[in-house]
């Protein structure tokens, strides 16, 4: 009889023989389903080229579109109104001294302090 390490290793390399031979059937599932999605392209690709050489001639159709283009350009096109400008309400300032609420200036606080909020520049 086998002893316990022995048959612990036994099962351990059917463990790993199992699960390389499901991997290997996966890859092979997959290459199978792309093998099949190249096949398909190929056809389409046949058809397409089948129905180029039979269909109008690419002149042709690049007159029509300039015919297209050529009658939209023609159609009117409505005048768009210019609405007069919203006149702004200037606000008023409170003057009581109360600097908290924005009322500053662009002469009030220099550029480098209000970017910088007083990091030294080094």
């Amino acid at each position: 009889m086998m002893e316990e390490g022995q048959q612990q290793d036994y099962f351990n390399q059917k463990r790993i023989e199992l699960m390389i031979d499901m991997a290997n059937k996966k890859v092979l599932a997959e290459l199978e389903e792309m093998k099949r999605v190249v096949k398909v392209l190929e056809t389409e690709i046949v058809t397409l080229k089948q129905k180029a050489e039979r269909g109008p001639p690419i002149n042709k159709i690049m007159d029509e579109v300039k015919v297209e283009e050529a009658k939209t350009e023609q159609q009117p096109t409505p005048e768009v109104q210019q609405e007069p400008a919203p006149v702004e309400a200037k606000e008023e300032v409170k003057s009581d001294g109360d600097n908290r609420y924005g009322d500053y200036t662009s002469d009030d606080v220099s550029v480098d302090k209000f970017f910088y909020f007083g990091n030294k520049k080094e």
